[in-house]
């Protein structure tokens, strides 16, 4: 019975755990490649009910691309730009949302087009709740209330 208290207590003091539960992935899509193309690119909405934490970009993996950065478009000159980001913050009791034409994952070198019906699986990296796994179904067009 010590050894379970033992336990119990040190996991309540583990911040990955705490923060881990405070995080959800929503709506997570990946769009429909066109014909030869090279990259592809992942959405979702990551909700906070806990405090402040980062989705670090190096730690996003997917099996169906040579490797996967975080992406953001800003301003730039009257154009927009498309830039490699390390991380995206997470702000306490609240959310960030990766879409087209904002932050996104961004998938490089596809080893095979991504087709509407299948499911990519990605593992995200946060600095605080650790690793989080998550599948985006392959869409053609973004779901409802996410910009095109």
């Amino acid at each position: 019975m010590f050894r379970i208290l033992i336990l119990a207590i040190s996991l309540l003091a583990t911040p990955s755990i705490q923060a881990q539960d405070n995080l959800s992935i929503e709506n997570a899509w990946a769009r429909e490649s066109p014909p030869g193309s090279p990259n592809g690119a992942a959405y979702f909405t990551v909700k906070n009910a806990g405090k402040e934490d980062k989705l670090i970009g190096i730690s996003v993996s997917s099996e169906v691309a040579d490797r996967a950065e975080l992406h953001t478009h800003k301003h730039e000159g009257g154009m927009m730009k498309m830039q490699k980001v390390e991380a995206i913050e997470i702000p306490s009791s609240g959310h960030a949302m990766l879409k087209p034409h904002g932050d996104h994952v961004m998938l490089i070198g596809l080893k095979q087009l991504l087709k509407e019906g299948e499911t990519l699986s990605l593992e995200l990296q946060f600095e605080k709740a650790g690793s989080i796994k998550v599948d985006a179904p392959v869409l053609k067009e973004a779901p409802t209330g996410q910009m095109h």
